[in-house]
């Protein structure tokens, strides 16, 4: 719709999710269903099994950052995130925070937009 509006489409897709919007933002690329050029991921996302399944399978596989926080408690979940990118042949950016707590930096999101405008080439994933 927001493209309808503009009167053109976007040159690029780029999916954000914090918290809990970083594990559904997880569950969409792993799907492989949105035509997205990338996606980040901040202080969430998991590398559960099923995810890891669809991963495998999936075809359309834009850059992905994923960023946390070292005194966040659920770090865990996005240091596996990372370590199942990688074993998929997902390689993704990952990005850790010493002293980053449950949080969004703005050095994180600074990264993340630098890291996907880089590597989020508009031909990258075409739908």
């Amino acid at each position: 719709e927001l493209e309808q509006r503009a009167g053109r489409p976007f040159e690029r897709v780029i999916v954000f999710g914090f918290s809990n919007g970083a594990y559904y933002a997880t569950s969409l690329a792993m799907r492989g269903r949105l035509p997205v050029h990338g996606y980040a991921m901040f202080a969430g996302g998991s590398g559960a099994r099923y995810l890891e399944r669809a991963a495998s399978r999936t075809k359309q596989r834009p850059p992905i950052l994923v960023a946390w926080g070292a005194k966040d408690r659920a770090h865990r979940d996005q240091v596996a995130l990372a370590r199942m990118l990688k074993r998929v042949r997902w390689p993704p950016q990952s990005l850790g925070e010493k002293r980053a707590g449950h949080t969004m930096t703005d050095a994180a999101v600074a990264a993340a937009v630098r890291f996907l405008i880089k590597r989020a080439s508009p031909s990258a994933t075409t739908p």
